[in-house]
């Protein structure tokens, strides 16, 4: 396959804005009793997350993998923390909970004691620290990760941590306004197009840069929301590898012939230097499926981009990377060439 054969091009794929939450009380407290027959003091605070291109870490999945703008959602149930005080010194944390979700937007609730709204921001699956002023989260690389069904993204939510800019103003009010989420992570996908001709049964799949760099990390951090410094991994990484389990109790997905099913790996931002190569496996019960090792040259897996990788399974159980596609957060379309 000559380059030219291994590029193509993908429409706008926005993964930007999305919503919930991450530091959770997991007591029952003030803070997040039930509604049912609230005291009269108690107030009900609301705002509307996610507004165009996106909202939420779940994606709508047939518009990615057909190359159309990456419609987001949010789930029933989907929960964020908004941080919220007089001043950015003495903001304290608060769960608010969409009952319906949506799509691109939801609306969101608490309902609890009176606070001040003067200065809040809001994330979804990561900590803040107020001493220290920063975010930080956590993304396993190890295959803790589990997508439990084909061409779903929804298990994924809960490692796609996200963030909104802190807002300020002069008055209270119940109503947050200008809560537009941004994520933390990247994300990688991959689009497994069985031609074998026979059915696949694959459990895990595994990106791997080989040559000796480490670039990935579990670990991130992020400065305060309206700081300048955007979120990144461990100075030196960690492992040289990801991994994605796939299926029920990690059983796997079965692929069958002339079928393309879709896995969803986020990971926290990293860099690949050039000096490296990458290659991709997909694991079953009985054996590996490899593809070889592929030049991508320097790669900027950063946060709110996604990175397509399209696979076929030909005959005598060879993969290979038909194409790389990166999309970034205003829309422009970019084929990584591969070698």
């Amino acid at each position: 396959m000559n380059k030219m054969a291994k590029r193509s091009i993908l429409s706008k794929g926005i993964l930007w804005l999305f919503i919930g939450g991450g530091s959770f009380m997991t007591s029952c407290t003030s803070h997040d009793m039930p509604q049912e027959n609230a005291p009269a003091e108690w107030v009900t605070y609301r705002f509307a997350g996610g507004s165009n291109p996106g909202s939420r870490a779940s994606i709508v999945e047939d518009d990615i993998d057909n190359a159309l703008s990456a419609t987001l959602r949010w789930d029933a149930g989907d929960k964020v923390t908004v941080w919220s005080g007089a001043t950015t010194d003495a903001m304290q944390p608060y769960p608010f909970t969409t009952e319906v979700g949506g799509i691109r937007s939801a609306d969101f609730q608490y309902t609890g004691t009176e606070f001040s709204t003067k200065a809040y921001f809001g994330l979804y699956a990561a900590d803040y620290d107020p001493s220290a002023r920063h975010i930080t989260f956590t993304i396993p690389t190890d295959g803790t990760i589990v997508q439990s069904k084909p061409h779903s993204s929804i298990d994924i939510g809960k490692y796609r941590p996200m963030y909104t800019d802190i807002q300020t103003r002069e008055q209270e009010s119940t109503t947050l306004t200008g809560m537009q989420f941004h994520h933390l992570s990247s994300l990688l996908v991959f689009n497994i197009n069985n031609q074998s001709g026979k059915a696949v049964n694959v459990t895990s799949i595994t990106f791997q840069v080989n040559g000796g760099e480490k670039p990935f990390s579990s670990t991130g951090v992020r400065a305060l929301p309206a700081e300048t410094k955007q979120s990144e991994g461990d100075a030196q990484g960690t492992t040289d590898f990801l991994k994605l389990t796939l299926g029920e109790n990690g059983e796997g997905f079965e692929i069958a012939n002339g079928i393309t099913t879709s896995a969803y790996l986020p990971l926290v931002p990293a860099k690949l230097s050039g000096s490296n190569r990458v290659s991709v496996t997909l694991n079953t019960n009985e054996y590996a499926i490899a593809t070889k090792e592929y030049n991508v040259g320097q790669l900027d897996l950063a946060a709110g981009k996604y990175f397509r990788f399209k696979l076929t399974i030909q005959e005598n159980n060879e993969l290979i990377i038909e194409s790389i596609l990166k999309d970034w957060e205003d829309g422009e379309t970019i084929p990584v060439p591969i070698e």
